[in-house]
């Protein structure tokens, strides 16, 4: 573990988060629109983005379902606390903190949590993770792909490492690709960058899951992109809320999409696990 006085430092660094990145997710918490009873904020075509989610969460439930014990879980960049409370409902054992760079999602978190009655602690972050204790697992669903400064992402790493109890494990949850891309607020790295990462700081790859749709990839990305430009001026967040857009990409995921492809080769989404090395 490296020296506090280390991270002390890393910590001020990690919170000099750019003022452009935290408006982006402030805006993000602030426009999201009711689908099913919940909120949805994603800019990914709804049909793909809950076809995704639900082997997600069957993966995650299967992964906590295999522990017994009392386990503190950080849920890192809970967003509106939505893992938080699926998990903590569904196994006792877990004890739930969460922390979000947005204002606005850590009061819609808060909101939720009241509303549902289940015991998480939510709180915000401007970038470290703002809570004095260490924790078995450190849970990061679609987070560090918004970190596009690569030696800021490191000091967030380092950072849930001091976090960690002994033999504590991250799982992370990102997307990833056969190269590099970026744009203003993301970056879709390849799922090696991220195992090189961790094992940087101290971490041991446990094991590594993918989930892709090769004909999503293929065919439907382009149909429901290009339809999001042609329709809505690349607002995608309002064409999520049409109607006829949402359910023609559900109607595409039903029928036309399987799971596939291979990691560091397809794009799609890594899930990775990690465990602290001290």
């Amino acid at each position: 573990m490296l020296p506090t006085a280390a991270f002390a430092v890393m910590n001020e660094d990690i919170e000099s988060a750019s003022s452009m990145t935290r408006a982006y997710w402030e805006q993000r918490g602030r426009n999201g629109f009711d689908y099913g009873g919940e909120n949805v904020y994603t800019l990914t075509p709804l049909g793909y983005y809950m076809e995704r989610r639900r082997i997600l969460l069957e993966k995650l439930d299967a992964f906590f379902g295999k522990e017994n014990r009392p386990l503190d879980v950080l849920d890192f960049g809970c967003g509106d606390g939505f893992y938080s409370l699926h998990l903590v409902g569904d196994f006792p054992n877990l004890s739930f903190w969460g922390c979000d760079i947005s204002v606005s999602m850590i009061e819609k978190a808060e909101r939720l949590r009241s509303r549902a009655k289940l015991p998480c602690t939510f709180a915000r972050s401007k970038g470290a993770i703002p809570f004095r204790k260490c924790f078995d697992i450190i849970l990061a669903v679609a987070v560090l792909a918004h970190i596009v400064d690569e030696e800021q992402l490191r000091e967030i790493v380092c950072d849930m490492a001091r976090h960690l109890k002994k033999h504590g494990k991250v799982v992370l949850f990102e997307i990833t690709g056969g190269h590099i891309r970026s744009g203003k607020t993301w970056k879709r790295r390849r799922p090696r960058d991220y195992v090189q990462l961790f094992e940087q700081c101290g971490f041991n790859s446990v094991s590594e899951d993918f989930i892709s749709f090769p004909a999503y990839n293929a065919v439907g990305r382009f149909i429901f992109y290009g339809a999001a430009y042609l329709l809505f001026g690349g607002d995608f967040l309002r064409a999520n809320k049409n109607y006829a857009y949402r359910k023609g990409s559900e109607l595409f995921m039903r029928y036309m999409a399987k799971p596939g492809g291979k990691p560091g080769k397809s794009d799609g989404n890594s899930l990775l696990i990690f465990e602290i090395d001290f």
